[in-house]
């Protein structure tokens, strides 16, 4: 029944893959193709929880650049770390009314990734955290050009 009221709406199951470095993908075919995008979540060694992906790429799946783009942060995540702090650490003191932890993977769960188009670095893209600390707050650093530009915080 709700296979047929789905029909009714226009709306259709979403595209699935299986991508041998992402696992299992959903796609969103959203109005503007610029804006289309695969979801799915994927075990990263040394993380307690699988991270969301949100992969910018068309029908045709992930790219071998955005393969390389994740391979990149994954693999070399103290980088990302420092990058992220320089942006997190004044909003984290002023919302969570304490001082930033000197042990990032204490007290941040990484829980979210976007990729950007073509695995450009340079695009926009954004990593999300957890605070395990305060369940409230979820901050996401927002990266332009490679670097970490902005944070906002949930909460």
């Amino acid at each position: 029944m709700f296979d047929k009221l789905k029909s009714l709406l226009g709306m259709e199951k979403p595209k699935e893959m299986f991508h041998p470095t992402f696992g299992k993908l959903l796609y969103f075919d959203l109005q503007d193709p610029a804006k289309n995008y695969w979801e799915g979540e994927v075990a990263v060694e040394g993380h307690p929880e699988p991270v969301t992906l949100a992969i910018e790429a068309g029908e045709s799946g992930p790219t071998e650049a955005q393969e390389r783009f994740f391979r990149l942060i994954a693999g070399d995540f103290s980088r990302v770390i420092l990058k992220c702090s320089k942006i997190m650490k004044t909003d984290y003191q002023q919302w969570c009314a304490k001082p930033y932890p000197t042990d990032f993977m204490q007290e941040f769960r990484w829980v979210g990734l976007t990729i950007p188009r073509n695995g450009d670095e340079t695009n926009l893209w954004d990593i999300s955290f957890d605070c395990l600390s305060d369940a409230e707050h979820h901050f996401v650093v927002y990266f332009e050009n490679g670097q970490a530009v902005t944070c906002s915080i949930d909460g």
